[in-house]
């Protein structure tokens, strides 16, 4: 299954600078915005979730714009680890494995597989994401 991340998000820029392997001194002195990410550090998985829940208050999302010390940075060839199963509500469960409520309840079923995704699966992944870091 595939879940909906950004492509580009906005780091400070000690956090971009790490995860780009270049230094805060070069990306300060020449003024670059748009790197693409080598490495995963805390501060990118923090920084998807931000943008996935919407809670960065603009500072994690992927939109070019002037902003003062982030660095756009591009993860689109970053392997990023996610969790492999969610605990969710049985309604967002029921949605996303393409079964009923009653099903689920019927026959006691604590495990299903996804075959789609929601705005709610993607949110719990993105909380899962910021409490293993």
């Amino acid at each position: 299954m595939v879940v909906q991340i950004p492509v580009s998000i906005a780091l400070p820029i000690g956090v971009a600078a790490n995860v780009c392997n270049v230094s805060v001194i070069e990306l300060d002195e020449t003024g670059d915005t748009a790197r693409t990410a080598e490495n995963n550090s805390i501060g990118v998985s923090r920084a998807v979730a931000d943008a996935v829940l919407g809670t960065s208050g603009g500072n994690g999302g992927g939109a070019r714009n002037n902003q003062s010390g982030l660095v756009n940075v591009n993860i689109q060839e970053l392997a990023l680890q996610v969790p492999a199963s969610l605990a969710v509500p049985v309604g967002i469960a029921a949605n996303v494995c393409n079964v009923s409520v009653i099903e689920l309840r019927e026959t006691g079923a604590t495990e299903c597989d996804a075959t789609n995704t929601s705005r709610a699966l993607s949110n719990a992944l993105a909380r899962a994401i910021l409490a293993a870091n």
